[in-house]
C-alpha cells in the first residue's frame, strides 16, 4: 500500500475529480517503484502496488491540570499530542492504542489525571469550518457510533475494541489539521 504527501505535508490518497471519478495522485511514483521492483523480483513473484485509505481523525481529551500552571500545561499537552500524531510517526495499518495517549498526557509536568479521551472520526466536507476531509467512501472509519455529533452526519466518535482504535491493512490514520484537530480541556 502506497501513500504520497502533497505539498502541505498531508498524506494523499485517491480522491475524486471534477467529473467524479476517482484519481490516483500517486501514478508516477507506482510507476517508479514498478520499475525498481521489476529487476528484484523473483520469476513468479507478484506485487500489487495500490493506494493506502486515509481516514481522517480528531481527538478530544479533558486534564485535571496543577491550578497554579493549568494554561502551560494545557499548551504543553496540545504540543506533545501534536509530535505524536504527526504523520512521519505512523504507518499505515498502525492501530492507536489508548493507553499510550494516555500515558503520554499523563507523564506531563502538571498533569494530574486523564479525565476523558476521545477519538471522532470525520470525513467529507465540513461546513462549519469549510475544511475538506477524506471522501466518505474512504474515509469512513470501520467501528463508529450510530449518533452523528453534528448535522452534517460526517462526525462519529470511533469506538475502540479492547482500548485500541484499530486500523485495517490498508488505511492510515490521520489527523489532518492537527492545530483544530486536538481539542484539549483542563479541570
Amino acid at each position: 500500500h502506497l501513500l504520497g504527501l502533497n505539498a502541505e505535508l498531508q498524506p494523499t490518497t485517491l480522491y475524486k475529480d471534477e467529473n467524479n471519478l476517482w484519481q490516483s495522485p500517486n501514478t508516477l511514483l507506482k510507476e517508479n517503484i514498478k520499475n525498481f521492483l521489476k529487476e528484484k523480483r523473483v520469476i513468479g513473484d507478484w506485487i500489487d502496488i495500490v493506494d493506502a485509505l486515509v481516514v481522517n481523525f480528531q481527538v478530544e481529551f479533558t486534564i485535571l491540570a496543577d491550578k497554579k500552571n493549568k494554561q502551560q500545561v494545557l499548551i504543553d499537552c496540545l504540543t506533545r499530542l501534536r509530535e505524536y500524531f504527526s504523520v512521519y510517526n505512523w504507518q499505515i495499518n498502525q492501530p492507536i492504542f489508548i493507553s499510550n495517549v494516555q500515558t503520554l498526557l499523563q507523564e506531563i509536568d502538571g498533569v494530574i489525571n486523564v479525565v476523558d479521551l476521545k477519538f471522532y472520526n470525520i470525513f467529507d466536507k465540513d461546513l462549519v469550518t469549510g475544511r475538506q476531509y477524506s471522501p466518505r467512501e474512504i474515509g469512513r472509519y470501520k467501528y463508529l457510533s450510530v449518533t452523528s455529533l453534528n448535522t452534517q452526519n460526517n462526525k462519529f466518535e470511533m469506538m475502540p475494541i479492547d482500548n485500541v482504535i484499530v486500523s485495517a491493512p490498508n488505511t492510515f490514520l490521520s489527523i489532518k489539521y492537527p492545530e483544530a484537530g486536538i481539542i484539549g480541556n483542563a479541570l
